[in-house]
C-alpha cells in the first residue's frame, strides 16, 4: 500500500467523518494498487484502528462502519 498526500483525501472525499477525531493521536490513508482506500488511526487511549474506506470494485464510494 503506499500513503496518500495530505491533499489528496478531501479532494476525493470532502467528508467530516474522514477528519481526526477528538481521542485520535494520529490519522493516515493509505491505498492498494487495486484502488481501495484504507485510514488508519492512532486512538490516545492506544492501539491501532485500521478501516477500509472503499471496495477496490468502487474506489470512489465511500463504507462507512455502523454505529
Amino acid at each position: 500500500m503506499s500513503k496518500l498526500g495530505v491533499y489528496e483525501v478531501p479532494a476525493r472525499f470532502p467528508s467530516p467523518y474522514l477528519g481526526q477525531a477528538l481521542d485520535e493521536g494520529d490519522v493516515t490513508f493509505y491505498a492498494e494498487p487495486n484502488g481501495a482506500w484504507w485510514r488508519l488511526s492512532m486512538p490516545k487511549s492506544g492501539g491501532l484502528m485500521l478501516n477500509r474506506l472503499t471496495q477496490p470494485n468502487a474506489p470512489d464510494m465511500l463504507l462507512f462502519r455502523k454505529a
